[in-house]
């Protein structure tokens, strides 16, 4: 997240993403507005669920944000590729998980 500028309370923050982590070609999304300072962080919290389905439902869409999301459950022991910096966090929670 970028700091634009200050006006007074209020900090311009931009969040930026990229086509690619860590070396983007090309801007893919950016959303810019005003935050009240008191309000920004500098510490992210990640919090991670593990859940076992007894569905039969085993494939999903879901639409948000203009966007179509494909969901599925998928066992522990064969997840898909996970992109880049968050396939670092899911090792951290299996490792987590196994202790």
């Amino acid at each position: 997240m970028l700091h634009e500028r200050k006006h007074k309370k209020f900090v311009q923050v931009s969040y930026i993403e990229g086509d690619q982590y860590p070396n983007p070609n090309y801007i893919s999304y950016q959303i810019t507005g005003w935050v009240e300072e008191a309000n920004l962080a500098s510490k992210v919290m990640r919090h991670f669920y593990h859940l076992q389905a007894n569905s039969k439902l085993n494939e999903w869409a879901i639409e948000t944000d203009q966007h179509t999301f494909n969901l599925f459950w998928a066992p522990l022991e064969n997840l898909p590729p996970i992109v880049s910096p968050q396939d670092k966090w899911l090792a951290y929670f299996l490792k987590e998980l196994k202790q």
